[in-house]
Parts: structure tokens; C-alpha cells; sequence
């Protein structure tokens, strides 16, 4: 975790979030805001599957913050997308501890990740999107 935080922290100083901004914008900007917080929502969700939940969140909100004040927008759901993207890790065992010790102890291979994990992840995004989208859009 404090290495996602230096990692974050760093990305900050050099300039690298404003330079992906950059990037992203143009692609972003003719979309709306709320498909940028659907971007950074699925950015946050595909990595927490790699890392822990804590170092993807540490991660992805730099990012998020940027895309929120480029667009001018109220930045909380955008933390809020980057907060309940990063703590749903249910395709891998990778992104969240307790998934690692119920695999061994409950026979899961990683195909039963996918298997269970994919219509939760799938019903867990629609649901957040969709609060988010009626409380700040």
C-alpha cells in the first residue's frame, strides 16, 4: 500500500496524470463527463483485479481528479467512482486478500472466479453507475 502511494504521489510531480489527461481528453470531452466517471470506474475495476484494492485505488485517483477538474465537474463521483471500482475485485483471486485464502481452503480454481465473479461485477457496475448517474448527473 505505501508503495502505491509513493507510486501515486509520483505520478503526480512528474506531470505524468496531466499528460494521460491530455491524452484522454480529447477522446473524453466529446463523450460527457459521465462517460469519463464510467471510464475511470472500469479503469479501477480492471486494475484492482492485479493489485490489491488499496494500491488501485492510490493509483486511479490522481487520474480520476484530473479528468473531474478538466471537466469541471464536482470531483466526488469521481472519488466515489474510483472507491467502489477499486474495491471490486471478483474475477480474480489477485485483488483482495480474502480471495486468496478461500481459494485454497474452498478448492476454487480461477475459471470459478470468472464463473461467479463476472454477473456479480456485471449487477455491482450497473448498480453504481446508475446511483452515481442519479445523484450527480
Amino acid at each position: 500500500m505505501s508503495s502505491a502511494l509513493v507510486i501515486a504521489d509520483g505520478l503526480v510531480t512528474s506531470g505524468l496524470v496531466q499528460q494521460i489527461t491530455g491524452w484522454l481528453m480529447p477522446w473524453l470531452a466529446g463523450q460527457g463527463a459521465f462517460f469519463a466517471l464510467i471510464f475511470i470506474f472500469l479503469a479501477a475495476l480492471a486494475l484492482t483485479e492485479l493489485v490489491t484494492n488499496n494500491a488501485a485505488a492510490a493509483l486511479m485517483f490522481p487520474l480520476g481528479y484530473a479528468v473531474a477538474q478538466s471537466f469541471g465537474v464536482d470531483i466526488m463521483p469521481f472519488v466515489l467512482a474510483v472507491a467502489f471500482g477499486a474495491s471490486a475485485s471478483f474475477l480474480t483471486p489477485h485483488g483482495y486478500a480474502t480471495n486468496l485464502i478461500v481459494q485454497n481452503v474452498g478448492g476454487y480454481r480461477r475459471k470459478d472466479y470468472l464463473r461467479w465473479g463476472a454477473p456479480i461485477s456485471l449487477i455491482y457496475s450497473v448498480g453504481i453507475l446508475g446511483m452515481l448517474h442519479a445523484i450527480y448527473f
